[in-house]
């Protein structure tokens, strides 16, 4: 599947418990942002693939161990030197754009947590 990231995009802003989404920020995905994405995304491409990230997002499937590992939604609580290819993409975006996925760490972003994102759309599909 190819997607396409959303060019414009609003953000609620929560400025109080009582009215937590009184305004909205709106950012736009110039050139500028764009290369800073790309930036982002090659300074981290020496980087090894973390087989203990597939590790950790398996174990929150897998009934009763699921309730020993918690998710942790803090973004680059375990992945600061290490990434499989979605928690990647998603640190790229969210250091210089949207987070893709909120509420939940970078580590823990799978391939279908970017697919059902606000942030992207799908454009086509390789057979």
């Amino acid at each position: 599947d190819v997607f396409r990231a959303c060019p414009k995009i609003a953000i609620p802003v929560v400025l109080n418990q009582k009215k937590p989404f009184e305004t909205y920020e709106e950012k736009m995905l110039d050139n500028q942002t764009k290369n800073n994405i790309i930036t982002t995304a090659k300074s981290c491409l020496n980087y090894e693939y973390s087989g203990c990230i597939i590790w950790s997002i398996i174990k929150t499937y897998i009934p009763f161990l699921r309730i020993k590992s918690a998710v942790n939604i803090i973004d680059g609580h375990l992945c600061k030197d290490r990434f499989i290819c979605s928690s990647f993409v998603s640190y790229a975006y969210r250091s210089n754009y949207v987070d893709p996925v909120h509420f939940l760490s970078d580590c823990y972003t799978t391939p279908g947590h970017l697919a059902r994102s606000v942030l992207f759309h799908k454009i086509f599909q390789i057979i």
